[in-house]
């Protein structure tokens, strides 16, 4: 009863949730179901997330506070407006039962309300233990799958080493190969050139071969002439 009137109070200018829970010391989750129901009932109003006591509420609040103050008077006080009129006071309690008895609905709707969600939740931690275990069992196979990526990436680094080694004794392999090409190139040139220059030797060489042959046969045919002058 005390929260209905403190929750109606502290919305008459129209707050936020936050407000209602720190001017009413609720929890948020409390706070919310007494906002709905409240919200339900009519006797609140929600607008652009800002929640305003309606006019019901307004006169709810109102005989609330009436009965509340009709309560608290003192004793002689109601003494005295008992022996002056004994109906005031039978009126109190049939206020005071009419404010208990929506009172005590609402109670029992929210302990209606509060039952499904404590199965709801019941069943999300039943649901939620095979999934976590799950997890963990995903988590565990994932463990060994990653060391092998791993290996596999550690494994895989020396062999791209090897292979960019490979590819560069190739590349070295092909220069050498080529500067062997263009050294028997060369090398084929220069015996050409060789042969061209050897070629007008040897026909010089043959040439002063037949004039030694030519003058040494002279050389005999003049000293024949002049052994045999007839």
């Amino acid at each position: 009863m005390d929260i209905v009137v403190d929750v109606l109070e502290a919305a008459k200018n129209g707050v936020n949730k936050t407000a209602i829970v720190y001017r009413t010391n609720l929890n948020f989750t409390l706070a919310e179901k007494y906002l709905e129901l409240l919200e339900k009932q009519g006797l609140l109003e929600n607008k652009s997330d800002k929640y305003i006591t309606s006019d019901k509420g307004k006169v709810f609040l109102a005989k609330a506070k009436e009965i509340t103050m009709q309560l608290e008077t003192p004793l002689p006080k109601i003494k005295e407006k008992k022996m002056q009129n004994e109906d005031p006071s039978s009126k109190i309690k049939q206020m005071t039962l009419q404010y208990e008895a929506p009172i005590q609905k609402t109670q029992e709707m929210i302990l209606q309300r509060e039952a499904p969600i404590q199965k709801t939740q019941e069943m999300i931690l039943q649901h939620e233990a095979p999934m976590q275990k799950t997890q963990e069992m995903i988590l565990q196979h994932e463990t060994p799958i990653q060391k092998m990526q791993q290996m596999k990436l550690q494994h895989e680094a020396p062999m791209q080493k090897t292979q960019e080694m490979i590819l560069q004794h190739e590349a070295s392999m092909q220069k050498t190969q080529e500067m062997i090409l263009q050294y028997e190139v060369s090398m084929q040139k220069t015996q050409e050139m060789k042969l061209q220059h050897e070629a007008p030797i040897q026909k010089a060489g043959e040439m002063n071969l037949q004039q030694d042959l030519l003058m040494e046969r002279l050389i005999r045919e003049i000293t024949m002439r002049r052994e045999n002058p007839n």
